[in-house]
């Protein structure tokens, strides 16, 4: 079974990638592939070896030995066959500007490919599809708190994005996050589904739940049993961050959680979500 990480992790980043991330930029102030039209883009960009992705999702080409900080005031999340990066910028960036500024990028180079902007809205890529030819996009969460494994909202306004524009778009009762596509297409152009994580309390959450989305009805359905297909899925997970990998060929995504459900000395398991993104 071929595996393909989703992500390209080195603490390198970490280092590299210090100064004023946390702070708001003043929109004259962001990097400027945010803001001038991309005229030019090579076709052919020259590409260097590897790419560092950070803890908190900073995008770092690596040339010369030097890591670029083209897009240090950006969180990037790379599509699943490696070969683009859809970032968008900062939270505290799109509450100053008060739009979401969104970017791809060729992977490992960082060359910027296309720009989309959001107006009136501040959101999250949360899922892309091979390619980048769809991202989710989603509003942010308040930071979370105390034993929460994601921030309080109670309302998800959900988006699904190409280069192109904006191509869907709903909003949902409750507190969700769009994790993959799913691998059928559906007669409008769209992946027909879109698997999201429902997390509860929505103004608190403890907990987790799968659900699937369908772009042609708008309905949020449950998901169906890996093993017995004629069986939905409701199952209340507690988990704690995540590190992923997509076995492609089979349509299989792995998650790597870490356990917070009430154990008073810590976390002393694991666990390993399956999706199927077939079904």
């Amino acid at each position: 079974m071929r595996t393909r990480p989703l992500l390209i992790i080195a603490s390198l980043v970490l280092v590299a990638c210090t100064g004023d991330q946390g702070e708001a930029q003043p929109v004259d102030e962001l990097p400027d592939a945010a803001l001038e039209p991309m005229a030019g883009i090579p076709s052919t960009p020259s590409a260097p070896p590897v790419a560092l992705l950070g803890e908190h999702g900073h995008l770092g080409p690596v040339r010369d030995g030097e890591i670029e900080n083209t897009w240090v005031k950006w969180t990037a999340r790379p599509s699943p066959d490696g070969s683009t990066a859809v970032l968008t910028v900062q939270p505290e960036q799109a509450r100053t500007i008060g739009r979401t500024l969104v970017a791809w990028a060729y992977l490992p180079s960082g060359e910027p490919k296309h720009e989309l902007t959001v107006e009136g809205l501040e959101l999250e890529a949360t899922a892309v599809s091979d390619g980048a030819k769809f991202v989710a996009l989603t509003n942010y969460a308040a930071e979370p708190v105390g034993g929460q494994i994601a921030g309080a909202k109670d309302t998800t306004n959900l988006l699904i994005a190409t280069p192109d524009g904006v191509a869907y778009k709903t909003s949902l009762d409750g507190n969700f996050v769009a994790e993959a596509f799913g691998r059928s297409m559906a007669g409008n152009g769209l992946p027909a589904q879109v698997f999201l994580l429902e997390y509860f309390p929505a103004e608190a959450p403890t907990h987790y739940r799968v659900r699937v989305l369908s772009t042609e009805t708008g309905e949020v359905s449950l998901p169906l049993n890996l093993r017995d297909k004629t069986q939905q899925v409701d199952e209340r997970m507690a988990g704690l961050s995540r590190s992923q990998v997509i076995a492609d060929d089979h349509g299989l995504l792995f998650t790597l959680y870490r356990a917070t459900d009430g154990m008073p000395d810590g976390h002393p398991y694991a666990f390993v979500h399956t999706l199927d993104l077939a079904d």
